[in-house]
């Protein structure tokens, strides 16, 4: 399931609610946070392209709900939840998750007796978003904007501490956050900026998940073309990649309701296998051979290596 997700989030959600039997959207949420945040492996560049989608709302407020955010002040919440995903810059969209987070941060800090860091007695979950917004506004000002500038014109259009205060205070009172506490956490995220940028994805054969089987392939595409790829097959699919070291892959092939027969074994298989080879478009292990005819273009022992794959109503 982490692995079709990290290829496509529609389909791995689709894999989770067809095959690990999570059929809720607060059931998804559940998952996406427990693998998130404590098994690993989902890539928050693609958890943050799921959760940017407006139809993906119920399912991020069960996820944001399971993130434990208790005892800890909001620069560190906003932090462990941009840890786990990154939504990118648009607005409308870290606005939307923001609410969200307010929501959900609000609820754990109400039910939480000591708070480490900062302190703050906030009214309402709109308290907490309006303090969220400022801290976000505070982190691009300090860290993603000046990287877009000049040296000399990124220092002059950095938000000074007395800034941000008088923004801060424009939404929310002293009652709620002291000016001790919006000194603190300035200095916080001046220190180290909480990430909200997408990553650079994380090569195939660095994902924590298991294939069926991998191995270079070879796609035999014409009379003298041909390619050589890195194949992996898991999740009823065989993913052709053209390095072990590549992120996405340039084609996948839907193995459900199919079989697969080694040539050597099958009779019908072995009988069919020069014809196939002959065809537009076949599949082979084996070593890459350069500037063959098709018929010269596979070693003898490459049918020990080859299988032939047929839809189940072919039997």
């Amino acid at each position: 399931a982490v692995l079709a997700f990290n290829l496509e989030p529609k389909e791995g959600i689709a894999y989770v609610r067809s095959r690990l039997g999570k059929q809720t959207d607060d059931e998804v949420g559940e998952w996406l946070a427990l693998i998130s945040t404590q098994k690993g492996g989902l890539d928050p560049t693609m958890l943050g392209n799921y959760f940017s989608r407006r139809d993906t709302m119920e399912v991020f407020k069960a996820f944001v709900r399971c993130l434990d955010f208790s005892g800890i002040d909001i620069v560190a919440a906003l932090r462990l939840l941009f840890d786990t995903f990154k939504p990118g810059g648009e607005g409308q969209v870290i606005t939307r998750i923001l609410e969200l987070f307010s929501e959900a941060y609000f609820s754990q800090w109400g039910r939480s007796n000591t708070t480490t860091g900062a302190k703050a007695a906030y009214k309402d979950a709109d308290s907490v978003m309006q303090i969220a917004v400022s801290l976000i506004m505070l982190n691009t000002g300090l860290h993603v904007a000046s990287k877009k500038l000049a040296k000399h014109a990124a220092n002059d259009a950095k938000m000074s501490p007395e800034e941000y205060i008088k923004m801060a205070r424009s939404v929310v009172g002293e009652s709620e956050v002291p000016e001790e506490s919006l000194h603190a956490w300035y200095d916080a995220i001046k220190e180290s900026e909480i990430s909200l940028q997408p990553l650079p994805r994380v090569a195939f054969s660095k994902l924590p998940v298991q294939p069926d089987i991998e191995g270079w392939l070879i796609v035999v595409l014409g009379s003298k073309v041909q390619q050589r790829c890195w194949a992996v097959l898991a999740l009823q699919r065989m993913y052709l990649f053209s390095d072990a070291s590549d992120v996405e892959p340039w084609d996948a092939i839907d193995l459900k309701d199919k079989r697969v027969y080694s040539v050597l074994g099958d009779p019908s298989a072995r009988a069919n296998f020069p014809s196939d080879l002959q065809r537009s478009r076949c599949f082979c292990l084996g070593p890459t051979a350069a500037r063959r005819s098709r018929a010269q273009l596979l070693p003898p022992e490459a049918i020990d290596r080859a299988f032939e794959v047929r839809c189940h109503s072919s039997d």
